[in-house]
C-alpha cells in the first residue's frame, strides 16, 4: 500500500470492514509514513467529534409537513402531466384533421386534372361516330339518335341523384379523424357557409343547386352518405357523422 491509495482505506478501516491481509497493510504503512499517520488521525478525530454531537431532534410536525409537500408536488406533477397529454391528443387530431382534407382536395384536384384527357377521348370518339355516320344509311341514323337519347337520359338520372337533396344527411366513416373540424375545413376550402356546429355535426347553407353537387361529392370520399331529411331543395343541410358500428 502507497500513499495515493491510502486515503481510500481510512474510512474502511475506521468502520472496521476491511479483511485481514487489506488490514495488515493498512497498519504497517500507517506505523511507517508520518505523514499519512497525521492525515489519519485528523480524519479520526473528526468522526470522534461528529459521534460526540449525537442525534440532533426533528422538530414537532417536521415529518408530516414533509409528507403534505410531497403530496402537493406529486399532485401538481400529475396536472401538469395530463394538461400535456390533453394539450399533445389536441394537436394530434388536428393535424390528422387537416392531413384527411389535404387528401381530399388532392384527390379532387387529380379528378380535375384528368378531365382535359377525357373531353379528348370524347371528342376523338365524336370524330369516329361522325365518320361512321357519314356511310351510315337514314334507317341507321335514326336507330343511333334513339340510343344517344336513351343514354343522354340514363346520364341525367345518374347525375341528378349526384348531389345531396334534403336537409339532413348521415355520414358513416371508418376513420375516426373524420370530426366536425374536418367539415369545416372541407366547407372553407370548396365557398361552402358555415351557418353552425356542434360536438357531432354541422349546418351549411346552400345557395346554388351545384352546391348540391360538391357536397355530395365531398361527403362521398369521407364515407357512405344516407340522404335521410323531409324537406327537399332547402337553403340548409345538417351533416351528422356517424361511424360504421352505429
Amino acid at each position: 500500500m502507497d500513499c495515493k491509495n491510502f486515503n481510500e482505506y481510512i474510512s474502511l478501516y475506521l468502520d472496521e470492514i476491511l479483511d485481514e491481509e487489506d488490514k495488515k497493510e493498512f497498519e504497517e504503512h500507517l506505523n511507517q509514513c508520518p505523514q499519512c499517520k497525521k492525515e489519519f488521525e485528523e480524519t479520526q478525530k473528526v468522526v470522534s467529534l461528529v459521534k460526540e454531537l449525537g442525534e440532533e431532534p426533528v422538530p414537532h410536525g417536521f415529518r408530516e409537513s414533509i409528507i403534505n409537500r410531497l403530496g402537493r408536488l406529486r399532485k401538481n406533477q400529475t396536472s401538469n402531466l395530463i394538461r400535456w397529454i390533453a394539450a399533445m391528443a389536441g394537436v394530434i387530431i388536428i393535424f390528422l384533421s387537416v392531413k384527411a382534407i389535404k387528401d381530399t382536395r388532392f384527390t379532387a384536384g387529380i379528378d380535375r386534372e384528368v378531365m382535359p384527357a377525357e373531353e379528348v377521348a370524347e371528342d376523338m370518339a365524336s370524330i369516329s361516330d361522325d365518320s361512321v355516320n357519314e356511310f351510315a344509311s337514314p334507317k341507321d341514323e335514326g336507330v343511333s339518335a334513339e340510343v344517344t337519347s336513351m343514354e343522354d337520359d340514363q346520364g341525367d338520372k345518374r347525375a341528378s341523384t349526384m348531389k345531396v337533396q334534403s336537409d339532413l344527411v348521415e355520414v358513416y366513416v371508418q376513420d375516426i379523424c373524420i370530426t366536425p373540424q374536418t367539415l369545416k375545413l372541407m366547407a372553407n376550402s370548396n365557398g361552402l357557409d358555415l351557418i353552425k356546429s356542434d360536438e357531432n355535426s354541422v349546418v351549411i347553407e346552400i345557395k346554388e343547386e351545384k352546391e348540391r353537387n360538391i357536397l355530395y361529392e365531398e361527403l362521398s370520399k369521407m364515407g357512405e352518405i344516407r340522404d335521410i331529411g323531409e324537406n327537399i331543395g332547402g337553403n340548409e343541410v345538417k351533416i351528422i357523422i356517424k361511424t360504421k358500428n352505429e
